[in-house]
């Protein structure tokens, strides 16, 4: 009776962990495409670009510390960015957009 018990609630606290993580990559996932963002916004209000108009990369990551090569999706998704007045993409989250509105599923 002991054992499964134990067995049980090791089984739960594994579940419960994995969501966890799971949850961890994608907030972290989540603030890296909001920093994304936020530097295109940036540069293209600086530099006068319009919808469409792609921000330089060089110029993004020297508003990035460690640069814009240091913001990686912990799942291993791959980024799309750079586009003035399209959200940025990870090909494991989705966009900013889409985060939202998982979100707001989820409550």
């Amino acid at each position: 009776m002991k054992t499964e018990i134990i067995l049980a609630l090791a089984v739960l606290a594994l579940t419960m962990g994995c969501a966890t993580i799971s949850t961890a990559r994608k907030n972290l996932c989540i603030n890296n495409l909001n920093t994304l963002d936020g530097v295109t916004l940036q540069i293209a209000m600086e530099e006068n670009l319009k919808n469409g108009d792609i921000a330089p990369r060089d110029l993004m990551s020297s508003y990035i510390r460690n640069g814009i090569d240091s913001l990686r999706c912990p799942a291993g998704g791959v980024y799309e960015y750079g586009t003035v007045g399209t959200d940025p993409k990870c090909s494991t989250h989705g966009t900013l957009t889409d985060s939202a509105s998982a979100t707001i599923a989820v409550k």
